[in-house]
Parts: structure tokens; sequence; C-alpha cells
């Protein structure tokens, strides 16, 4: 009897090994794909981290662009004020000029020995057709002027040979948009100033 106990007890643990041998893989080869999956998001949260990581630390290449950026936008800036300030996007066939008069003083060879203030801002419009340019002052309830006899190139470029206006204008012709042919001298006191030295005296008498 001891023997076939002996025996059937070799069975079963003979029998238990074939049950390990059979099942035990399946379990493993079930678990691998969790744990692949495990693994795959382990990796995905290191590679979040080491990019985050990278952000903070911006290569040279996006510190070079930025500085061009910065530069680009200095010099877009800087000739918007220089195209304003030289009337450069005026209307077609028109020009503005900027006067000022000398108080509690005279013109000396262009410069006021006295106080300067802002005057009027006489705006140009040349006809070609009728070989004309009135003129009239900014802001103001003066009549409109007219030179005549006009030799006319464009509204920057031309010379007239007759003031038929009672206002009185402070030139016969501009080159390159500045007065050519000044008259002020025996007909105003008013002076052509820059449009920044008008807009500068503006400013300091509001300001006063």
């Amino acid at each position: 009897m001891r023997v076939v106990k002996a025996v059937e007890m070799g069975q079963r643990a003979q029998s238990g090994r074939d049950c390990s041998r059979r099942f035990c893989p399946r379990r493993h080869s079930a678990l691998q794909p969790a744990a692949a999956s495990l693994n795959a998001i382990r990796s995905m949260n290191n590679g979040s981290t080491s990019l985050a990581q990278s952000d903070d630390q911006p290569p040279s290449y996006r510190i070079i662009r930025r500085y061009i950026c910065l530069v680009y936008a200095m010099v877009v800036i800087f000739l918007t004020i220089v195209a304003w300030g030289s009337d450069f996007f005026s209307a077609k066939g028109e020009r503005t000029l900027y006067t000022a008069r000398c108080t509690d003083g005279q013109w000396v060879k262009g410069h006021c020995t006295g106080r300067l203030e802002s005057a009027e801002r006489i705006r140009y419009k040349v006809q070609k057709s009728h070989s004309e340019v009135s003129y009239q002052a900014l802001g103001s309830s003066s009549p409109v002027g007219h030179l005549a006899r006009c030799t006319i190139s464009n509204g920057r470029n031309w010379t007239c040979a007759d003031d038929r206006g009672p206002p009185g204008s402070i030139t016969l012709g501009l080159t390159n948009g500045k007065p050519d042919q000044s008259i002020a001298e025996t007909t105003r006191t008013e002076r052509c100033v820059s449009k920044w030295t008008w807009f500068r005296l503006r400013v300091a008498e509001k300001l006063s």
C-alpha cells in the first residue's frame, strides 16, 4: 500500500509540473502586452519631460531670429518717422509748407533774432492743365490764391511767374519739395521751416 501511495503522489507531482508547464507560460504571455504598454507610457513621460526641459533653454537660432525681428522693427519705425517728417506720403500734386514768424526780433540771413513762433501751414496744389498752382492756409478762412504762368513738372517741382492771390504766396517755386524762390522778404513776415521745427514749436506753445 505504501508503494501504491508513493506512486500516486509521484504521479500527482508530475501532473502538477505538467500543469505549471502548460498554464504558466500562458499567464506570462497574457501579462506581456500590459508590461509593454506600461513601458511605453513611462518612455512617453520621460520624453515629454526632456522636451519641456529643452523648451526652457531655447536654441541659438531662436535668439538670432528674435534679434533679427527686433532690428527689422526698429528700421521700419525709423523709416516711417523719416517719411512722415519729409511728407513723403503726401497726396499726388500737393505739397504743404510749414511757416514760422519771428516775434520780438527780425530775420537775419534766415535766422530769427527774437522768439520763433509757429505760423500757418500752406498747401499748394498744382493744376498742370491750366499751368497754375493754387494755395491756401490750412485751418484758415483766407481765400484761395493762385500762381499763374507756371512751369510744372510735378507737385514737388514747379516755378511760377505771377502771384494772383490776395494772401500772398510764400514762394514762387519748389525744387524737390523745398521753396526755391522765396518772396517772403517783401510780402510776408513768415519763413518756411521744417515740419519737425513747426510741430516742436506748436507743442511748446500748447504746453506753455
